[in-house]
C-alpha cells in the first residue's frame, strides 16, 4: 500500500518473511506490466492497480537464491482530515466556515470531497469563558474506496467590547449613492488568525447586538454630513460600547 506521499520503495521484506539477512545481502529488482525492468524500486500512482513481479536474489557471500512473487499496488489509505486540530473562531465567521461539500488534498486521489452530514452548536452561556462549540460530523471518500469520518470541533471564543474597531470618518463625493455610502466601514474585530471580521449580522448566539443611528446635517450646497453612532451591546453583561463616525 501506498503511504502519505503516494509511494512505496519495495524491500527484501516486502516477499521474504521470517528471519532474513541485513538488506544489504539482497538485490532487488521490481519488473513492470510489460515485464522491462524499472529504473527505481520506489513507484507511486502511476502503477496503482498493475500487476508488477517482484524479484529478490541473494549475493555473496550467501548462496545464490532468488526468488519472485506477483505483487499489486493498491492505496489504502483514507482521506485525512484535520479533525484532531481544534480551531478556534468568534460566532461572526461561523457563517465562512465551508457548508455542505468542500474538498481537500488526498495522498493519491488529488482532490476529494468532504461532506459536512452532521453540526451541532453548544452555547455555554454567559458563565463560561468561551461562548459555545461546534461539532461537525465530516466524511471523506478517494476514488479507491477509502472512507474516512470523524467529528471536528470549532471553538466559539468571545468577543469583549474592548476588542471591538470603531469604523473611522470617510468623506465621498457628492451625489454618491447610497450604496456608496453603505461602504463606509463598521465595527470590526481582530480574530485568533489575524484577520478583520465584521460585526454585522446580529445573532442570539453571538450575544452581540450591532444598531446605528444617523444624524444628516446640511451645510454648503449640495453638501451634507452624517453624524453615525454605532451601539455595540453586550448581551451578557448588557454593556455598550458607541462608536462616532462622520461620513
Amino acid at each position: 500500500s501506498l503511504d502519505l506521499n503516494c509511494q512505496h520503495c519495495f524491500s527484501p521484506l516486502d516477499i521474504i518473511k521470517g528471519s532474513i539477512l541485513p538488506e544489504s545481502f539482497y538485490v532487488v529488482e521490481l519488473f513492470g506490466p510489460d515485464g522491462k525492468k524499472l529504473e527505481t524500486n520506489c513507484i507511486g500512482r502511476e502503477y496503482l492497480g498493475y500487476k508488477l513481479t517482484l524479484s529478490v536474489s541473494s549475493i555473496a557471500p550467501c548462496p545464490p537464491n532468488k526468488c519472485w512473487g506477483i505483487v499489486t499496488l493498491e492505496d489504502k489509505m483514507p482521506p485525512s482530515i484535520d479533525c484532531n486540530i481544534i480551531d478556534t473562531v468568534n460566532c461572526f465567521e461561523i457563517a465562512a466556515l465551508p457548508k455542505g461539500t468542500f474538498t481537500i488534498k488526498d495522498n493519491c486521489s488529488g482532490e476529494v470531497k468532504v461532506d459536512v452530514i452532521a453540526e451541532q452548536f453548544v452555547d455555554y452561556g454567559c458563565d463560561s469563558a468561551i461562548q459555545g462549540k461546534i461539532f461537525r460530523t465530516l466524511v471523506a471518500r478517494d476514488v479507491w474506496g477509502n472512507v474516512t469520518n470523524c467529528t471536528k470541533q470549532y471553538v466559539i471564543a468571545k468577543i469583549t467590547l474592548d476588542s471591538v474597531i470603531c469604523p473611522r470618518d470617510t468623506v465621498f463625493e457628492c451625489g454618491v449613492p447610497d450604496s456608496i455610502l453603505a461602504t463606509a466601514g463598521v465595527p470590526t474585530v481582530r480574530t485568533y488568525g489575524g484577520k478583520i471580521v465584521k460585526l454585522t449580522g446580529n445573532s442570539p448566539s453571538c450575544k452581540i447586538t450591532v444598531l446605528k443611528k444617523d444624524e444628516k446635517t446640511n451645510i454648503c450646497g449640495n453638501s451634507y454630513k452624517i453624524y453615525r453612532t454605532w451601539i455595540v451591546t453586550d448581551w451578557c453583561t448588557g454593556q455598550e460600547k458607541w462608536c462616532k463616525q462622520w461620513i
